[in-house]
């Protein structure tokens, strides 16, 4: 099983932006959730999925905080984790869609630029929000 690497933000209190990065792929998108959960960042996260897909929108349930974030979609046999920046002030259970489009680049330099390019873009749409 292929493990990605990225970072969730959410950019409400019940909904997040994701992008994740392997080899050649890049994988970026927006989902929402119940019940509201503080605002948290999860700047080195991990997609397990066995299969690569160019667009999906995956259901999950799981945990986020009060120091992790430990989501799945046993439907996609996905599963993200991660260390939250910040911790939470207790653990919430969360259910809720991630649309994910994948993007298979020419090489692993184009895949970079492109992760890189929405890293950056995510920054600063924090920082804008703040």
């Amino acid at each position: 099983m292929p493990t990605l690497s990225g970072f969730i933000n959410s950019t409400s209190t019940t909904s997040i932006f994701a992008q994740f990065k392997y080899i050649f792929w890049t994988y970026k998108g927006n989902g929402t959730f119940q019940p509201e959960v503080p605002q948290f960042q999860v700047p080195d996260a991990t997609l397990t999925l066995d299969l690569f897909f160019d667009n999906a929108s995956i259901p999950f349930s799981g945990t986020v905080g009060p120091n992790t974030i430990d989501i799945s979609s046993p439907e996609h046999n996905a599963h993200v984790t991660g260390a939250l920046a910040s911790p939470l002030d207790k653990a919430y259970y969360i259910k809720g869609y991630l649309s994910l489009n994948g993007i298979q680049h020419e090489d692993e330099a184009q895949a970079e630029a492109a992760f890189k390019d929405a890293t950056t873009e995510a920054a600063t749409e924090n920082i804008d929000a703040a």
